[in-house]
């Protein structure tokens, strides 16, 4: 069980999360450990020991590594990408790729898609963090309170930056969730981007912080073409609903010390946006963010 911090606009809500079930369509985003075998963990812990670690892992690490993803990866993977229409049916593919280092161990993300060309763009991501000995997953998804919009099922994630806080180390992520998905003609859906921040500090690694930065909406239509039997092609059009532009406070060691949000957060009816400012102060005392004027 833990503690996150999630910030959206003028409301912040804190939400105690044990592995929250995922929406329909992705892959369940929740917290768990696998424990690794001693040859798989000895086989990794031989590549990863390197003084150079190339970003192209060896099929025999990434074998190692899908290998040993949670059981129910695979099959939940499978249903996904069925979900997609008759064509998608069977083409499931699952991959892994390294995104960047931690402090304790090295990040990676676990990938469900479709092996159909067409389909490369549609993706749903798990992040977990290779540890001696374990693969540590966390989940992605925030479990928002009091959101109405519609149900955000695929997560993109990409590492942005290692961070010094004192009393800990931490690294941030360029999260990106999506409810786009295949198949649809007039669609509408919902996407957003976040920062991630998970600290590893003496009591354990976890989530400390995520940020909505941006949230839109998709509006994704059909473009018929005219009689000389070209095909069809899509148009997406995107309404921005909120948006936040963070700054990030330094001491002059180079430590993190705060994050201010200016956010602009547009009503759906229209009218004039809500505009405010959230400072997020770093607690090493409580090995958290707070939030101070």
């Amino acid at each position: 069980m833990r503690l996150i911090l999630i910030a959206s606009g003028l409301a912040i809500v804190a939400v105690l999360m044990s592995g929250p079930a995922s929406a329909a369509g992705g892959l369940a985003q929740r917290d768990e450990t696998i424990q690794l075998s001693p040859k798989e963990a000895h086989q990794l812990a031989l590549y990863f020991r390197s003084p150079v670690v190339s970003p192209v892992m060896p099929p025999v690490v990434k074998q190692i590594l899908i290998a040993a993803a949670p059981p129910q990866f695979k099959p939940e993977c499978n249903v996904m990408v069925s979900g997609w229409g008759r064509v998608a049916a069977g083409s499931a593919s699952v991959s892994v790729r390294l995104i960047g280092p931690g402090e304790g161990g090295i990040w990676v993300a676990y990938r469900c898609g479709s092996r159909l060309l067409d389909l490369t763009q549609y993706y749903d991501e798990r992040l977990a963090m290779i540890e001696p000995g374990t693969l540590r997953f966390f989940a992605l998804e925030p479990g928002r309170a009091g959101h109405a919009h519609d149900p955000i099922l695929y997560y993109h994630v990409n590492f942005a930056e290692q961070l010094k806080l004192t009393g800990a180390s931490a690294s941030s992520f360029f999260v990106f969730a999506t409810s786009e998905q295949p198949g649809a003609q007039d669609a509408r859906g919902d996407a957003e981007d976040r920062l991630l921040i998970i600290a590893e500090t003496p009591a354990g690694i976890r989530p400390v912080l995520d940020l909505t930065t941006a949230r839109w909406q998709i509006v994704r239509q059909i473009v018929r073409k005219d009689s000389d039997m070209r095909k069809d092609s899509a148009r997406n059009a995107h309404a921005i609903s909120y948006r936040a532009h963070l700054g990030f406070e330094r001491d002059t060691n180079g430590r993190l010390v705060a994050i201010t949000d200016r956010f602009e957060e547009h009503p759906p009816g229209g009218g004039l946006p809500r505009i405010g400012i959230l400072r997020y102060v770093w607690d090493a005392a409580a090995g958290s963010f707070v939030v101070r004027n």
